[in-house]
């Protein structure tokens, strides 16, 4: 699992860093891990079955709305 997450990792890099945004996406990583340190419950409700695959997207989208694309997309893909 840990390899996939590195290889996940590095695309996004590779994808950010070609866009020259490297530096944006950064930003949106740390603005996600502040709402998720302030939000503990909010990756445990992403992960519930009760919530439809189509849920969980639209509450990235609404959670992270000043994100890029490729750092939405990235979040959605996890």
């Amino acid at each position: 699992m840990i390899s996939n997450f590195e290889d996940y990792s590095r695309a996004l890099f590779e994808l950010a860093t070609e866009e020259n945004v490297a530096d944006a996406v950064l930003s949106d990583l740390m603005t996600v891990k502040e709402v998720l340190n302030e939000n503990p419950g909010f990756t445990g409700l992403l992960d519930s079955p009760a919530i439809s695959p189509d849920e969980r997207i639209a509450m990235i989208d609404d959670a992270f709305k000043g994100a890029l694309y490729i750092t939405l997309n990235f979040l959605k893909l996890l």
